[in-house]
């Protein structure tokens, strides 16, 4: 492959790093954190466990 090889979504990369596609801006992992746990936050609050 050249250029950009495809990595299947198994990137050791940055590993525990919230998945960006899921955030409002994908390029800086400090928004996706964030979002990330305010998201959590909600789910407690609603009474719903999470599982990561």
């Amino acid at each position: 492959m050249s250029g950009e090889d495809y990595n299947w979504g198994y990137d050791p990369l940055n590993y525990n790093l919230p998945e960006g596609s899921y955030a409002t801006d994908a390029f800086h992992g400090e928004v996706r954190v964030r979002e990330c746990r305010a998201m959590v936050q909600a789910l407690h609050s609603a009474g719903l466990g999470v599982v990561m």
